[in-house]
């Protein structure tokens, strides 16, 4: 595939980005890419366009959040925050709530923390861990700081497009915490929002605008959070490469960021580290 074309599919801010975070996060060459991106980046007739720096353009708050508003129709809504569920009582272990306690610390170095829990179908008020990660989110909320979130299911439209809708979630979340004037390398208008239709071919687009829009929280003089609560609904082996790249996004950022499963997620046990991960299964309940 020639520039041109290359160009013409992606736009050449978000070509370039893409390009970018293959070098930036996994270290791989531009002849390994072939695995991150929907095209063939080692046929690129223009090798200059992967040291080329990146132009940025001045947005507003006010037009980011009308082009991205397109991506409502794409995610429950409901499913970024579950303020029923919060009310519920909270009989979590006191070692788990000194471990969320000490890592939401900004002092504290560590980025990641995985709350692991046994298997549970159960969803919603009827899982202790999701209470747990409810109750989190909103306790965060109530103080003001900067946080987004996603509460992963089962989807019957697949984990692809499941995975798809969390991203869109998160992007239009981000949005709506920008401050009133940002600066952004990719394409910010309604028309390159409008390209994303919801389908897993736009994941790669949508996780460009992503990984520019959430630079903004590291702008921040306060700590920031975000919260995937079951991951494991997603985890499969047709998203395992998506779910990477989502992840190494999250290491190029300032963003703490929580994990909670009640149930097998492979890429996070292959990312986050030992000392990162508390499985909650293994603890009794207080009183």
């Amino acid at each position: 595939m020639d520039t041109s074309t290359l160009v013409a599919k992606f736009g050449a801010y978000t070509a370039c980005l893409l390009l970018h975070i293959g070098k930036l996060t996994t270290n791989l060459g531009p002849e390994d890419l072939l695995n991150f991106l929907p095209y063939n980046a080692s046929q690129c007739q223009d090798p200059s366009l992967l040291d080329a720096p990146l132009s940025e353009a001045v947005w507003t708050a006010e037009q980011i959040d009308d082009s991205s508003e397109s991506l409502q129709k794409f995610f429950d809504p409901k499913r970024v925050r579950l303020t029923n569920v919060a009310r519920q009582s909270i009989m979590a272990p006191r070692q788990v709530l000194d471990r969320i306690s000490r890592w939401r610390n900004p002092d504290k170095p560590s980025q990641f923390l995985w709350l692991k829990g046994e298997y549970d179908p159960a969803t919603d008020s009827a899982n202790k861990v999701t209470t747990l990660v409810a109750s989190f989110v909103e306790q965060v909320h109530k103080v003001g700081t900067p946080i987004i979130s996603y509460f992963c299911k089962h989807s019957e439209n697949g984990p692809k497009k499941a995975t798809v809708a969390m991203l869109y979630a998160l992007i239009r979340q981000t949005v709506e915490l920008l401050p009133p004037e940002s600066r952004a390398t990719n394409d910010m208008s309604k028309e390159q929002f409008q390209d994303l239709d919801g389908e897993a071919n736009t994941w790669d687009a949508a996780l460009a605008l992503f990984h520019d829009l959430v630079g903004f929280f590291d702008s921040l003089n306060s700590i920031a959070f975000c919260v995937l609560e079951g991951l494991h609904w997603l985890d499969s082996k047709s998203t395992e490469s998506l779910l990477q790249q989502l992840l190494h996004v999250f290491e190029g950022t300032s963003l703490k960021v929580l994990f909670a499963t009640t149930g097998k997620s492979t890429v996070l046990l292959n990312t986050i580290r030992k000392n990162d991960q508390v499985d909650v299964s293994c603890y009794r309940n207080d009183g």
